[in-house]
């Protein structure tokens, strides 16, 4: 619903007002999201029938969260997210209104830091900053080949993705010197509209808990029985 684009972002939203976090987290109160596909289904691919139509009734109905999952190739074994997600997303952004929009998680070691920037940035501003990007480094392995990825370094690789990323997201022309790339006298667009973008680690990622706590904004877990989850 706006219309006024600022794509180099000269003077950031306030963090305070990022409808995104605010609409994930209420302080004092406890909120509800939903992850896509909104359905229970035999086998590992979805129908997504109906899957607009759902996400919008629970716009409406005040969810706080939609996550979509990363899934690159159909592993039988996992099932899931079948539309691209960053696609899905852009069409998710035009199609609601109010509910924050999530990656449950981006695989960060599979893509290039740059694409990932681009198209988090991109949802970030067309969802009018209802984008919260969550990152992992992958646990279906038979998907590394495919991108001649090594997957026994991910670890390493997502600090390093992760940290490409957050400079090319907030700093202006950056210099970047990685084994994933250099950058100079180039610049990426659209920034995201509060300076950063909000990112949520998931699980362990094959890192520290404190370099977690440095480096996101939030943490992403598993469903654990109520005594652990306490």
């Amino acid at each position: 619903n706006h219309t006024d684009i600022d794509v180099t972002v000269e003077n950031p939203r306030p963090w305070a007002d990022h409808r995104g976090l605010n609409r994930a987290f209420r302080a004092g109160a406890m909120t509800i999201g939903l992850i896509a596909p909104l359905e229970g289904f035999d086998g590992p691919v979805p129908t997504m029938s109906n899957h607009i139509e759902l996400i919008q009734q629970a716009d409406r109905a005040g969810f706080s969260t939609l996550w979509v999952r990363d899934v690159p190739l159909l592993d039988p074994s996992f099932g899931g997210q079948v539309f691209d997600t960053w696609t899905y997303l852009g069409y998710l952004a035009a199609r609601t209104e109010n509910i924050a929009l999530g990656t449950a998680s981006v695989v960060l070691p599979l893509r290039h830091p740059l694409d990932t920037a681009k198209a988090a940035t991109s949802v970030d501003q067309l969802s009018d900053g209802r984008f919260l990007l969550g990152v992992a480094t992958g646990d279906r392995a038979v998907e590394f080949p495919a991108y001649n990825i090594d997957y026994q370094t991910r670890g390493a690789r997502f600090r390093d993705t992760l940290a490409y990323l957050r400079t090319a997201t907030e700093r202006r022309f950056p210099l970047i010197s990685s084994s994933l790339g250099t950058m100079e006298g180039t610049d990426l667009l659209p920034k995201p509209l509060h300076g950063r973008l909000p990112i949520f680690v998931t699980g362990r990622s094959q890192q520290q808990i404190e370099w977690i706590a440095d480096n996101a904004e939030g943490w992403l877990f598993y469903t654990l029985p109520f005594e652990q989850q306490a």
